[in-house]
């Protein structure tokens, strides 16, 4: 959509030069060309002019780091993540709103801003991404200098520590500004209502997917069509024992003594169910944390978008409900006061309650129904059972989160949990030294070559595998804080629904792995007895 003349004509301005050169001050930037390829990186803009000279040479668009550095210019690839958490000054928090309909975009952004003002932070700032969504944003400036409750300064926790914010800020609003009124209206924070049947039909999805039930704090699938339910009681006269049924029959068989039972005279005694219909903010809610990454780029302010033909122009967060897209045609395009991540009038530090309710977010459990088939499963299967590799998708997050490597501190003792963990799960030394290999590139410090091969060779020594440590206790599938344990101490330690079940990660990956091969053979079956009847012979 967009042509060289036409971008020559826009970024020709030197409003728009000055306030897209300003905005790249200490970022990593990099351009892109009409043809869809990319400039060199790292690169800068060090002048307005810069601006222009780079549209002579077919850029299109400019995109810069939600990173701060020292110098951006000193950034490589090769660079250890160290290197790079030295050259970082900070971060800015850049939440990209991403929703296929206008409407509902416009309304989620909304919800993101009021959600931040409830946390109260006054630093925000927005711009229209220039196609389909936004871009919210908090300054660094707003956040302590050090992660409370963490000894970690907060400059290097990134990206860890907005997309937990961003995590948490979803939870939030779908607990606290959303609300479903009659079990058909959802009412988007009073200002905007939606009939569940219109955003059905706006969306292609079905109720399943829009909303879901909570009860006692679980999600339920069962449908619930009032806080009520019919519970019909029954008592046998000749040995006393009660029972009660949800559906109703003139009588029942007592299971005790086996008499006939005829239902009590107040068979329809009602029984309250705590639960509660709620809005599935993932069905029409998505944030793109691929943004929160190492080195990633967004769209710059006042920069041109490819597909659109708009301009990714600062709005007021006040009237984004109010923003129409005309607004950034470029023709249209007026520099205002207006600026995205601005904190020359930003209070230190008054993001401060966001990061400390972001790091403690628990995602909400599973449902019943998924609940129920884990302790069944679990408790009928032994940790010996599974015997062949067990793939890496199957590993359970601290282990994953060690072989995810950039380690500073604990590389020895992360050693022998892998070598000790890989064995027990069913690869070979070769598969494991090849593996160790690439974890080992991506550590601050490499290990040196011949402590892991005689860290694989006593290994290979020893008449049986041995197990890595324990998992730590936990209390509501929370760590311990006062325990002692490496997972914890050295902060591997991120536990999903299943690691409540386990006692060692070895345990996590042969038990899943167990799940998947019986889902796997039921669903072999089911083939086969579909080809059987309908005459079908196996391999045809």
């Amino acid at each position: 959509m967009l042509d060289l003349g036409g971008c020559l004509r826009y970024y020709k301005r030197a409003d728009i030069q000055k306030a897209i050169a300003s905005a790249a001050q200490d970022r990593e930037v990099s351009v892109r060309y009409l043809d869809g390829g990319f400039g060199k990186r790292p690169d800068v803009l060090a002048n307005n002019s810069d601006v222009i000279e780079n549209v002579k040479l077919k850029a299109s668009s400019f995109h810069c780091s939600e990173e701060i550095w020292v110098n951006p210019l000193q950034i490589s690839t090769n660079m250890k993540k160290d290197d790079l958490t030295r050259l970082r000054k900070g971060w800015d928090l850049v939440l990209d709103i991403d929703c296929p309909y206008w409407e509902i975009s416009k309304l989620t952004t909304w919800l993101f801003i009021e959600a931040l003002k409830q946390h109260k932070i006054k630093s925000i700032s927005l711009k229209f991404s220039g196609n389909k969504g936004f871009h919210i944003g908090v300054p660094f400036k707003a956040f302590p200098e050090i992660v409370p409750g963490k000894d970690i300064l907060t400059k290097d926790y990134f990206p860890d520590g907005p997309r937990r914010i961003a995590q948490y800020l979803v939870n939030y609003i779908e607990n606290n500004l959303i609300k479903i009124e009659d079990n058909e209206i959802v009412n988007f924070g009073g200002k905007a209502k939606y009939s569940i049947e219109d955003l059905k039909k706006m969306t292609g999805k079905d109720i399943a997917e829009i909303t879901y039930l909570i009860k006692n704090g679980r999600k339920v699938k069962e449908k619930i069509r009032s806080n009520q339910i019919t519970k019909h009681h029954y008592q046998c006269s000749s040995c006393g024992n009660s029972e009660i049924l949800d559906s109703y029959l003139d009588y029942i068989k007592c299971s005790k003594c086996h008499a006939l039972v005829k239902p009590l005279s107040h068979e329809n005694k009602k029984e309250e169910i705590k639960s509660e219909r709620m809005f599935n903010t993932s069905s029409l809610i998505n944030v793109d944390t691929v943004l929160i990454a190492p080195r990633h780029l967004y769209r710059m302010i006042y920069s041109l978008h490819e597909k659109s033909g708009l301009a990714s122009i600062p709005i007021d967060t006040n009237r984004v409900l109010l923003f129409e897209k005309d607004e950034a045609k470029p023709e249209n395009v007026m520099i205002s006061n207006l600026a995205f991540l601005d904190d020359s009038n930003t209070k230190k530090g008054e993001a401060e309650d966001l990061l400390i309710k972001s790091f403690d977010y628990q995602p909400l459990i599973e449902t019943e129904e998924e609940e129920r088939k884990l302790k069944r499963a679990f408790s009928s299967v032994n940790i010996e059972t599974i015997n062949q590799k067990i793939p890496e998708e199957l590993f359970p997050p601290c282990i994953r989160n060690i072989l995810n490597g950039g380690l500073k501190d604990g590389k020895k003792r992360s050693l022998f949990i892998l070598i000790n963990f890989l064995t027990s799960v069913g690869w070979n030394y070769e598969e494991i030294k090849e593996r160790l290999d690439v974890w080992n590139k991506t550590n601050l410090e490499q290990l040196r070559e011949n402590l892991l091969v005689t860290h694989l060779n006593y290994h290979k020594q020893q008449k049986k595998d041995i197990l890595p440590p324990n998992c730590p206790k936990r209390e509501n599938n929370i760590p311990l804080i006062h325990q002692q344990n490496y997972y914890v101490d050295l902060q591997f330690c991120n536990p999903d629904s299943i690691c409540s079940r386990i006692k060692n990660p070895v345990q996590y990956s042969k038990k899943k792995a167990w799940l998947l091969n019986q889902n796997n053979s039921k669903n072999i079956k089911g083939r086969k007895s579909i080809k059987k009847g309908t005459g079908e012979k196996n391999g045809k």
